[in-house]
Parts: structure tokens; C-alpha cells; sequence
């Protein structure tokens, strides 16, 4: 749960922070540009299903980047890595 804590049964459940809020978060500490946004190429041939962006200008040396992929749980894109 949000605060800590465990949900009280019955209404314990998952809960998720956003995918925005996660990278945020990661981009802050490794104290990248928040407003700079770059579409990423993939080092490897792949399907036009895959999309990758990366936050800017991090000064600690590290890369905050994502990937999303228009495909089915679990599916390998065409192209990717096994």
C-alpha cells in the first residue's frame, strides 16, 4: 500500500505507481533534464512495434530510458533479442 502499511483483509490489493511517476522519480536522482525527451534507436533490427524514449542530459553518468512494445505479454518483438 501507498503509506507502508499492509491493506486491512478484505480490501488488500495491488497497488502501482504510474510508469511516469517511476521514471520521473529515477530521472530526478540521476539528475536528468525533466524536459527533455529523445526517441531512442535500438541497437539490434526490430519491428516498428517498438518504441524507445530516454531523458536527457543526466549527469550521473547513467541512462534512464524505457521501451514499449505493441505486442502481446510475453511476445518477442520481430527482430529482438531472445
Amino acid at each position: 500500500p501507498i503509506h507502508g502499511r499492509m491493506a486491512p483483509w478484505p480490501l488488500w490489493t495491488w497497488y502501482y505507481e504510474p510508469l511516469s511517476a517511476v521514471l520521473t522519480e529515477w530521472a530526478r536522482v540521476h539528475r536528468c533534464s525533466l524536459k527533455q525527451l529523445m526517441s531512442v534507436s535500438l541497437p539490434f533490427p526490430h519491428d516498428k512495434s517498438v518504441e524507445c524514449k530516454e531523458y536527457l542530459a543526466c549527469t550521473s553518468g547513467r541512462r534512464v530510458m524505457w521501451c514499449e512494445y505493441d505486442g502481446q505479454h510475453g511476445q518477442t518483438p520481430l527482430g529482438g533479442p531472445d
